[in-house]
């Protein structure tokens, strides 16, 4: 693969992080307690993390 190609393909994984960035960040609640009700519904979530089936 050429150096060329490389670059191109690391400005676009770049251009891709960057435009995704404000969806798969989290404000804190405090700070923008709407981004935690579920659509449709009036009830806050939590955001938690466990070990899943995958993750060994």
């Amino acid at each position: 693969m050429g150096q060329e190609t490389v670059q191109k393909k690391k400005s676009f994984v770049a251009f891709v992080q960057e435009s995704l960035g404000e969806l798969t960040t989290l404000p804190p609640f405090e700070q923008a307690p709407d981004k935690y009700i579920d659509w449709g519904t009036q009830e806050y979530f939590k955001v938690k993390t466990a070990k899943g089936e995958c993750a060994a």
